[in-house]
């Protein structure tokens, strides 16, 4: 039963918009020890319905979630840093 009652303790921080949704520049989130991305995205939403649909970007440990080699399926461990952000408009006109 050895890791059944580890946790992982992930900071999320929040930036721009995004501290505007959850009323705060950050969170300190217990998972479980075999969490994912996944888990993180699924407490966002049921925590504060915030989305990972590209109206948030989401960066682990300074690797954006769509240059990660597992993606959502990446493994958390304690320590790690998770930033939200909203995507810059590069739109110029």
């Amino acid at each position: 039963m050895q890791g059944a009652d580890r946790t992982v303790r992930v900071t999320i921080k929040y930036f721009a918009q995004v501290k505007a949704v959850t009323g705060g520049t950050e969170d300190r989130v217990d998972f479980p020890g075999a969490a994912s991305l996944v888990q993180a995205v699924d407490w966002l939403a049921e925590t504060y319905g915030l989305r990972m649909d590209g109206q948030v970007l989401g960066v682990l440990n300074g690797q954006g979630w769509n240059q990660l080699t597992d993606g959502l399926d990446t493994r958390l461990e304690s320590g790690d840093v998770i930033l939200l952000v909203p995507p810059i408009d590069g739109d110029s006109a």
